[in-house]
Formats: C-alpha cells, structure tokens, sequence
C-alpha cells in the first residue's frame, strides 16, 4: 500500500517550516492543487520552501559535485519525511516580464525541451497525396518491399501443426516462381541528346537496360526510340525477392539510392518472356504490376513535393519559421476593425 501511495501522491510529513506546525498532508500528482488560507497561515511556506525545495535539491543531487557549485540550491526545509516528490519547478507569483511571448512554457524554460522533443515525434504527411514522408535508408526500403512481396509462399513461414491442408497447398504452389522487381533510378538526359549517344554513355557507365513506356529497353541493341523525355529510368537491377536475395536487395538499393541522388523506384514486374522465343533481344519485355518510389529525404516519392523537415525553430513562437503568420507569434493582430469604424455601411 505504501508503494501505491508513493506513486500517486506525494507524502509530507511534520513539516515545520516558518509558521507550519508539524503538518501532515497528501498532495495527489497528476491533478491541480490549490492551496488556500488567509495571510500568514503558511501557504508560501509549504508550496515553495517545504515541496519545492525538496524537489529543487533532489533533482540537483543527481548532478555531478562539478555541476552543483554552479547552480543555485535553496535550503534544506524543516520537514520530517517527503516521500513520492517529482522533480519541481516553481514560478514566483508577480511576472516581472511584460511581453506577451512570455508564457508558462518560456519562463520554466519547458518549451526548450518540447521544441527538442516534437521534431523528433512528429509525422508528416504530404499535403496532395496524404501519405506519410520520412526520410527513408536502403534497409527500410527493402524491408517494405519485402513486406509488399511477402504474400509469396516462399516468404511466408510453413503452417502450423495441424493445418494438413494449408500445408500442402504450400507444397503445392512451392514451385511458383517468386515475384521480380526492377531497381532503377532517374537519370537526367541533357536537352538535344540522340538516344543513341545516350545509351553508349550510360553503355560506358556499365548500364544495359533502361525503363521506357513499361517496356525494358536494351540500350547495346539500336533501339527503334526517337526521342527521350528529360529523364530516364536507368535499371540497376533485377532481382526475386526472396530471403536469400535480400542482401542483394539492399546493394542494389544502396548503389540506386547513389546515383540517383536519394531517389529510388522499385517496379514490380510479371515474369518476362525468355530472349529465346522472341526475335530480338530488345523485344524481351515485361508486363508492369505497380510502381512504388522511394526517397531519402523529406520528400513525397508519389507526388514529387518537397517539405520543410521538421526542426526545433518550427515548434516554437519565438522562431520566425515556427510564429502565425498572422500575428508573428505575439497572439494578436493590431488591425482596423471595419465592423466597428463602420458600424452603418449603407451610409
């Protein structure tokens, strides 16, 4: 009983501070108290010499002997026992500060730790799309591409005992051939480029396939492609997402991530048709299943849209980036309230 006690209120026994008389008293945390009582009855002598005292000193013991010649430490208060006391902050009842950017939050020096503290919770979500950014890594990227793969039987961990028949339907569709997708990444192409003077740079570069129209185009074969946009999507890899291939996957990603400066695609693409039975190799094509860009900055992959990261300044009033526009954190307009100058607009 004595530990729920400690952890729901704090204890205060014999206090005798000033004109307290030995007083016991129970302070529930989490909840608003207000000491009341005429002049001189000992309210200041409890809430700031007895309670915030000992919370003042507690919390400067944990500071190294260094520290503590540094900081200002109030006495000792006349008190027998405090049990289940957090550490305090107290705020002198005249507010010597006139602006109207001094709050709670700025005197206790709070809102310097919420600022530190926010940048480092916060979410963002893009303003078009409404999917969330966060800067991906080449290890976050492959775990959500295997996740959006893992319907695979390959991936998917064998039933458990009893389930006979899911079991053998595993064993059955064991022999499928697990899904592929393509690693690629955006290349700028200089304005007035031949296709074919590209493709023997890139050819140089050591790349051989690129992504065009939903089609993978072989750039040593005299391709039949008049024009290209202002970027293409050059192939870094071709891989079957399977456990053994995942570090494959995440070297592919990282080299991708590279050269294309933060910016990925992963396509997921049917199994392609064997060079074999087609009559060129720049023939052999492969059918798109869906297309899912990645990007390692703060930046919407989809929807191409930069935002601002999330920093210390926009979460303060004080900060240019982070006051209303409006009122440029004071928390109030001087403006001419037509409503009032005007009071008769028909005249």
């Amino acid at each position: 009983m004595q530990a729920v006690a400690a952890a729901t209120c704090i204890e205060i026994r014999g206090a005798r501070q000033n004109n307290l008389k030995g007083i016991d008293v129970d302070l529930p945390l989490g909840k608003l108290t207000v000491v009341t009582g005429p002049s001189g009855s000992g309210k200041s002598s409890l809430a700031f010499e007895t309670i915030y005292a000992e919370g003042q000193r507690r919390y400067v013991e944990t500071f190294s002997p260094y520290m503590r010649q540094f900081l200002d430490r109030m006495d000792k208060p006349r008190v027998d026992d405090i049990r289940g006391i957090p550490p305090a902050i107290a705020i002198e009842q005249a507010n010597p500060v006139k602006s109207s950017r001094s709050t709670v939050g700025t005197m206790t020096e709070i809102n310097d730790y919420l600022k530190l503290l926010w940048p480092r919770i916060a979410k963002a979500f893009c303003p078009s799309c409404g999917r969330e950014i966060r800067p991906e890594t080449a290890k976050s990227i492959a775990d959500q591409v295997v996740v959006l793969f893992a319907d695979h039987p390959r991936l998917n961990p064998l039933p458990r005992e009893g389930e006979e028949g899911a079991k053998r339907q595993v064993r059955a569709d064991s022999n499928a051939a697990p899904k592929t997708v393509l690693i690629t990444f955006w290349v700028a192409v200089p304005a007035k480029t031949e296709p074919r003077k590209f493709f023997e740079f890139l050819q140089q570069q050591g790349y051989l396939r690129v992504w065009i129209d939903n089609e993978v185009v072989r750039v040593d074969v005299d391709p039949k492609i008049k024009r290209l946009g202002a970027r293409v999507q050059v192939i870094q890899d071709r891989i079957a997402i399977t456990q053994e291939n995942r570090a494959r996957l995440v070297e592919a990603l990282e080299t991708a991530l590279r050269f294309g400066k933060g910016k990925v695609n992963v396509i997921a693409v049917e199994a392609a048709v064997p060079a074999a039975n087609k009559n060129k190799a720049a023939e052999t094509a492969a059918t798109t299943v869906s297309e899912h860009p990645f990007s390692t900055g703060w930046h919407c992959a989809h929807c191409d849209v930069d935002i601002r990261p999330p920093t210390p300044g926009l979460f303060t009033f004080n900060n240019p980036l982070g006051a209303c526009p409006e009122c440029r954190g004071f928390g109030r307009t001087i403006t001419i309230d037509l409503n009032k100058a005007i009071p008769d607009r028909s005249l």
